[in-house]
């Protein structure tokens, strides 16, 4: 109803629109590597101990350290999904590209990456630092292109007579 009242009301027009963007794609390339998390036990997370009893209930902490000068932070995933992991890594900076999952698979995880701030800032080097530590888990990130839904506002023609 609101999109109606806004395409109807307003001097703007939204719509959805395919475009085909690149990206990187999270793949597993060996599920016998992944490191599944075993659900219903104590866990540190940034420090603090908790008692966390389901996958939904996963967290992600990141520790902030100086390495000559270069920033590089460890962040540690814990009992999260592997679908929503694709958006963490977004989300605590480890890459700034477009992520989309390519793993379509809802095992729990828990993991630490080295981050050395925005992959977009320093291009292909940053790509197989993190691919080399996430082949560790039996993961990678390929480049390629897909297909998003994309949220486009517009002036909305105005008819005068």
């Amino acid at each position: 109803m609101m999109l109606a009242d806004l395409n109807t009301f307003s001097p703007f027009r939204f719509a959805l629109e395919k475009r085909r963007v690149r990206s990187l794609s999270l793949v597993v390339v060996d599920s016998l590597k992944l490191p599944r998390a075993k659900l219903g036990m104590k866990v540190m997370v940034s420090g603090v101990a908790g008692d966390f009893g389901g996958a939904a209930e996963g967290r992600v902490g990141g520790i902030g350290a100086a390495d000559g000068g270069a920033k590089r932070r460890k962040v540690r995933f814990e009992k999260v999904r592997l679908r929503e992991l694709v958006y963490l890594l977004k989300e605590k900076g480890l890459i700034s590209d477009t992520v989309v999952d390519g793993t379509f698979s809802d095992v729990v995880v828990s993991l630490e990456l080295w981050g050395a701030g925005p992959m977009g800032d320093a291009g292909d080097w940053l790509l197989s630092g993190l691919n080399r530590q996430l082949s560790r888990f039996g993961m990678r990130l390929t480049e390629g292109y897909s297909v998003l839904n994309y949220g486009v506002i517009r002036d909305q023609v105005v008819n005068l007579n």
